[in-house]
């Protein structure tokens, strides 16, 4: 990643984190919808046999992390229940873009899909 990049990359995190009780979604919710959203891309390519699932599953497990470092004992529901909304969310994305029988509908749901898992990375400082 740029130098740029990883300085904005940061600078979100940090204002994120800066904006506390005011922001619009708690932090602890932002990466536990990210580590849903990489839950349901591994599975899904793990049921598809879409080859080597290293990089989603190393990408999970960091969401996993920062979940766990950025909720208190009393936010562990709300986490996995946002967790769990995610991944059910991401997984139906994923079975449009494979299945629909629409060509638009499937270029739309894999542009989806992506989105939304750079959406995630990008909140990663290695990414």
């Amino acid at each position: 990643m740029s130098g740029l990049r990883r300085s904005l990359a940061a600078g979100a995190v940090a204002a994120m984190i800066s904006a506390g009780a005011q922001a619009a979604e708690p932090l602890f919710e932002t990466f536990a919808a990210c580590a849903g959203r990489f839950s349901a891309q591994l599975e899904h390519a793990w049921l598809m046999g879409e080859g080597d699932f290293s990089e989603t599953s190393h990408r999970r497990a960091q969401f996993v992390n920062l979940v766990d470092a950025a909720t208190t004992h009393d936010q562990k529901r709300r986490a996995l229940e946002v967790r769990i909304d995610a991944k059910m969310a991401h997984a139906q994305v994923l079975t449009r873009a494979t299945f629909s029988i629409s060509p638009e509908q499937q270029v739309w749901a894999a542009r989806r899909a992506a989105s939304n898992l750079q959406i995630c990375t990008d909140l990663l400082l290695d990414s």
